[in-house]
């Protein structure tokens, strides 16, 4: 047999076997995955009442309906001007929503989003 012919059996042997070789890598690689988690120690789902926490962590919304001059300063983007328009403006009619800042001028867009998480406009039901 040729060098040229032996060179063109011992590539194509490889070409043959280098898909299952790689499938091979690729599976000892996701087992040694999994045996790699699954060593980890389960986790316990009882929570014991002494585990809870002791404080409130919770934090309550500032409704800017009913909020005083020095609580709305403590949202971001509300200072002294801004705060004073929230508290005429809801004088003369409540806000029904967070968006109606925008919409009568007090904030912009921005603003808005950013207060979102700390902010509500709790409606009464009898209004």
């Amino acid at each position: 047999m040729s060098p040229r012919l032996r060179l063109w059996v011992a590539l194509r042997r490889f070409v043959l076997w280098l898909p299952a070789t790689a499938a091979l890598v690729a599976a000892a690689a996701g087992l040694a995955v999994l045996a790699d988690q699954r060593s980890d120690p389960p986790l316990s789902p009882a929570i014991h009442m002494t585990e809870l926490p002791k404080t409130q962590t919770t934090r309550l919304r500032i409704d800017i309906n009913t909020a005083t001059h020095s609580e709305l300063q403590t949202l971001p983007g509300i200072g002294a001007s801004r705060a004073e328009a929230i508290v005429a403006l809801r004088a003369i009619e409540p806000f029904s929503s967070l968006a109606d800042l925008f919409d009568r001028g007090v904030l912009d867009h921005n603003d808005v989003a950013a207060i979102q998480i700390l902010a509500a406009v709790y409606v009464s039901p009898h209004d």
